[in-house]
């Protein structure tokens, strides 16, 4: 993964072959936006998990740095 020009805190999956993702880091959270390759690829190599995964389905929302994520199933909302 590729640090962002715009937000160290952003990082975007830099080969196609791993899948695709996008992670942002806060102090206490982080949440991910990407696809099963890259979600399995993960999985696999992560050595802790500090919290349960949470998956966006449509009419369910996450908690996330103080906003709320939704979907309607084609977009996705920050608010």
């Amino acid at each position: 993964m590729t640090t962002s020009t715009y937000n160290p805190c952003l990082l975007i999956s830099k080969e196609s072959t791993t899948g695709f993702g996008i992670v942002g880091m806060q102090i206490d959270e982080t949440l991910a936006l990407s696809d099963q390759q890259f979600a399995t690829k993960e999985a696999k190599e992560l050595r802790f998990l500090a919290k349960k995964r949470q998956k966006l389905v449509k009419d369910s929302q996450i908690d996330f740095n103080s906003c709320t994520v939704t979907t309607d199933g084609t977009i996705i909302n920050l608010r």
